[in-house]
């Protein structure tokens, strides 16, 4: 692969229109909202409760800090909110409809959750949340059993995070963003004496960095987190899901209804990004790293520091600061270390171990399979 790809370009075009900036960008207005005063939420057509609207809240066993700053919006139904409490200033729309979950309908609504500083989109389904805080929700999105949805000290989802790809000691670092494509970082890893390039690249990500960084949680419309302990610092694209995960805290998911993305059965994602399509499930562990379209890590695999290409799946086995392209196999209890891999194409079979690094030689070397290549069962190579 020759890299001819137009990085400085790619980010550039991706702070105008990804769906990441997009995303964040609206939630900021509604972060905006809970901050202003009110002429300025009558301006974006909240209102306060009615004497009759508050009376039917309280009677519902619902509890608030200051009832002044709960807001409704047009079509609010107070019937479809009980044993809440609110903390801070929360924005509510309509809630009509329904929504199902594990196969049962339920009525959208509000129930037995405590909002901190938070936005509800229209015919939401939120139930059992112990802790919402700072968070954006989407239309028809769907919060269900769920431990505590909350901030932590990450605003960035990830982005900016480098990869330590082919060298984990150090020379190859690729520092990523929610669009960046195996072409993208295969330039950045292999141009590691073009200052100008990296420098451009430096300056535009922080840019990039800037846009999508935000104070607050944002789950887009559709999206659905379900039987799920904890998360923190998550950006969660239109109609992704996370179903009884372990995990998920600094992650930015895009997602939409055609290409959905999904963190289930036990799976653990920290400081990743997931693009669409991507599927981390039945214990896998997902840690700094990035999944661009299609790929999936599922059980028990192991992704570490490595940018997996589009429709690449690794199944047990462990891959560590690697690059790896498209279509890869990876189905059994494997290593794959310190490659540089961008054709991928090929295949990593059982007990293989696949690695330059750690050979006793300073520095560490890194391993460049070419396009096709298949690494057979039990193969060793340093």
């Amino acid at each position: 692969m020759v890299p001819t790809h137009d990085i400085l370009k790619a980010v550039e075009s991706a702070r105008a229109s990804s769906e990441l900036v997009q995303g964040v960008k609206a939630g900021r207005k509604a972060w905006d909202l809970l901050q202003g005063k009110p002429a300025e939420l009558k301006k974006a057509g909240f209102r306060a409760l009615t004497a009759a609207e508050l009376k039917a809240l309280k009677a519902q066993g619902n509890t608030a800090e200051d009832w002044k700053k709960v807001w409704v919006g047009k079509g609010f139904d107070s019937k479809r909110v009980s044993r809440c409490h609110f903390i801070g200033s929360v924005l509510l729309q309509a809630l009509a409809g329904e929504a199902e979950v594990d196969g049962v309908k339920l009525p959208a609504g509000l129930a037995h959750t405590t909002f901190s500083w938070c936005a509800v989109g229209r015919n939401a389904l939120v139930r059992n949340v112990r802790l919402i805080h700072q968070t954006m929700i989407g239309d028809e999105a769907v919060l269900f059993d769920v431990g505590a949805i909350t901030k932590g000290k990450s605003d960035s989802f990830a982005n900016g995070l480098e990869l330590a790809l082919a060298v984990e000691t150090g020379g190859r670092e690729v520092p990523m963003f929610a669009d960046l494509t195996v072409e993208g970082a295969w330039v950045l890893a292999r141009s590691r004496g073009n200052q100008a390039l990296l420098q451009g690249y430096a300056d535009r990500l922080a840019a990039y960095v800037k846009a999508v960084s935000a104070p607050f949680n944002v789950v887009m419309s559709s999206a659905r987190i379900l039987h799920t302990h904890r998360v923190v610092d998550l950006f969660l694209g239109e109609a992704a899901v996370i179903e009884n995960a372990s995990a998920v805290e600094n992650v930015t998911v895009l997602s939409n209804p055609e290409e959905k993305s999904e963190i289930s059965q036990g799976a653990i994602v920290k400081s990743s990004i997931l693009q669409w399509g991507c599927e981390v499930t039945s214990g896998a562990i997902v840690d700094s790293s990035l999944l661009t379209e299609h790929s999936h890590v599922e059980r028990h695999g192991k992704v570490t520091h490595s940018l997996l290409g589009p429709n690449t799946g690794v199944g047990e086995g462990e891959v560590t600061s690697a690059l790896v392209g498209p279509f890869v196999g990876f189905h059994h209890q494997a290593l794959l270390i310190a490659a540089l891999w961008p054709e991928g194409k090929g295949n990593v079979g059982y007990g293989a171990n696949i690695g330059s690094n750690h050979t006793a030689k300073a520095p560490d070397q890194e391993i460049w399979p070419g396009e096709g290549t298949f690494f057979g069962l039990g193969v060793n190579v340093k």
